[in-house]
């Protein structure tokens, strides 16, 4: 029986993290609810300097009671961002309640090593919560056709 000082598994999982990284999937998809939004100041590491910059960050309602120190949040790329856009329309305020499926793509590099989180292309089966101020789906780009009038009118 392994103990609590037992390492094992990938080496990111020892150390404290709040954001959702590659080796948090585990090597599975993982299907999670926006439960809010927010756009903070995150210190990043860019061309080896450190520097701020404000970011997308997405909570998510299967998360929200973890403990500090366990991912909680995902910091969203532009890739992801434009996944979900294709998903729930491009207002943002839309995408809360929805969900999303993550998994892990090696194909990509995150701060230099290989390994990404990535949103699937598909809308994941089960119930969509109602987004706070907006439709439960997406607006359609062709306006729906005329209602028809009395017999032979159009």
């Amino acid at each position: 029986m392994a103990s609590s000082d037992d390492i094992g598994g990938h080496w990111r999982l020892a150390f404290e993290h709040n954001y959702i990284g590659v080796a948090d999937l585990k090597g599975k998809d993982v299907t999670l609810t926006i439960s809010k939004i927010v756009r903070p100041e995150l210190e990043m590491v860019k061309d080896g300097k450190r520097q701020k910059q404000r970011k997308l960050v997405f909570h998510f309602t299967e998360l929200a009671n973890r403990p500090e120190g366990q991912p909680r949040m995902l910091v969203c790329n532009r890739t992801n961002a434009a996944t979900i856009a294709g998903l729930y329309g491009d207002v943002m305020d839309h995408w809360v309640g929805k969900r999303i499926t993550l998994f892990p793509d090696m194909t990509v590099k995150a701060f230099g090593r290989p390994g990404g989180v990535r949103v699937r292309e598909k809308i994941p089966a089960g119930k969509q919560q109602q987004a706070r101020g907006g439709p439960s789906t997406p607006p359609t780009e062709e306006p729906p056709p005329p209602a028809a009038g009395p017999e032979g009118e159009r």
